[in-house]
């Protein structure tokens, strides 16, 4: 019985290192795929930031081009 017993602890220890094992590894692909995804925006924003900053200019000569504080509607057919 006691045998028996000794066996199963050994079998089960084998199988709780290799759970153990692909629990580690899975983390680390995480971590890895975390990575690549960060690095992978901030590239991308590197690359496209010369048109984000070109947008944003174009947006606010636009906006700095209307004054909506004087701004009158024109009169329709010589109407007040």
């Amino acid at each position: 019985m006691l045998q028996e017993i000794y066996k199963l602890t050994l079998e089960n220890n084998k199988y709780i290192r290799k759970i153990d094992r692909r629990q580690r590894l899975s983390m680390y692909w995480r971590i890895f795929l975390f990575m690549i995804a960060i690095a992978s925006a901030l590239g991308i924003y590197y690359f496209l930031q010369p048109y984000f900053e070109s947008v944003t200019e174009t947006y606010h000569q636009i906006q700095s081009s209307f004054s909506f504080g004087d701004f009158q509607f024109p009169k329709i057919n010589n109407q007040q």
